[in-house]
C-alpha cells in the first residue's frame, strides 16, 4: 500500500508512506490476486512488514524514498525462518529491556488481576507495582518505536494515546516521607 499525506491549511502533502508485507512460506501455494496473498497446504508462513515514509526531517517530507526504505529492509534480512528472525528480533529487544529494571513491590491480590480492574482499584489503594507496571509498558512502546533503527524519535499521543486527559497524569501516589 502506497499513499500520500493531504496537506493541511494551504500547505500541499508532499510526504509519501508504504507498507509492504512479504510472506514466506515452508511449503505449500502462495497466490497473490486482487491485493489478496492466499497461502494454501504450507506447513508455516511468517508474514514480515516494513512501513517506511519519506519524512527526512520536519523541513522536508519529500527527500525520502519509502519504497527503496522498505526494499532495504527486506534485502537486510538474514533469513525468513521465523524462529531466527523471533530469537533475533528477542535478544535485541532483551539487550534494551534488561538494561533497567524496577521493582516498588508487588501485592500478590493485585498482581493477578487485569490491568483494568487494577487500576480503579489503585485510585483508592496504593498499588507500587502499578507503577512499575507502567513504567515498563512505556520501556516497550519506546524500544519497538525508537529502537536503534528507527529514524525518528517516538511520539506517545496519537496511536497510543488518543485522549486528552492520559491515564498516567490521572494516577499519581503519593509517597510518605521516610522514618527514621
Amino acid at each position: 500500500m502506497s499513499a500520500r499525506n493531504t496537506g493541511e491549511s494551504g500547505v500541499p502533502g508532499v510526504m509519501n508512506y508504504q507498507v509492504r508485507a512479504q510472506v514466506y512460506i515452508n511449503g505449500g501455494n502462495q497466490t497473490v490476486a486482487n491485493n489478496r496473498i492466499t497461502v494454501s497446504g504450507a506447513a508455516s508462513a511468517t508474514i514480515v512488514l516494513s512501513i517506511a515514509s519519506s519524512f527526512n526531517s520536519y523541513r522536508d517530507g519529500s527527500g525520502g524514498d519509502a519504497s527503496g526504505r522498505n526494499s532495504a529492509t527486506f534485502n537486510a534480512l538474514p533469513t525468513t525462518d521465523f524462529d531466527t528472525l523471533f530469537s533475533r528480533h528477542k535478544s535485541t529487544w532483551q539487550g534494551f529491556f534488561n538494561r533497567f529494571s524496577i521493582d516498588l513491590g508487588n501485592v500478590a491480590s493485585l498482581s493477578s488481576l487485569a490491568t483494568d480492574v487494577r487500576i480503579q482499584k489503585a485510585m483508592a489503594v496504593p498499588d507500587l507495582g502499578l507503577i512499575s507496571l507502567f513504567v515498563n509498558y512505556g520501556r516497550a512502546l519506546l524500544i519497538g518505536s525508537s529502537g536503534p533503527l528507527a529514524v525518528q524519535p517516538a511520539n506517545l499521543q496519537g496511536i497510543w494515546q488518543n485522549q486528552l486527559s492520559v491515564l498516567w497524569q490521572r494516577y499519581v501516589v503519593f509517597l510518605p516521607p521516610e522514618h527514621d
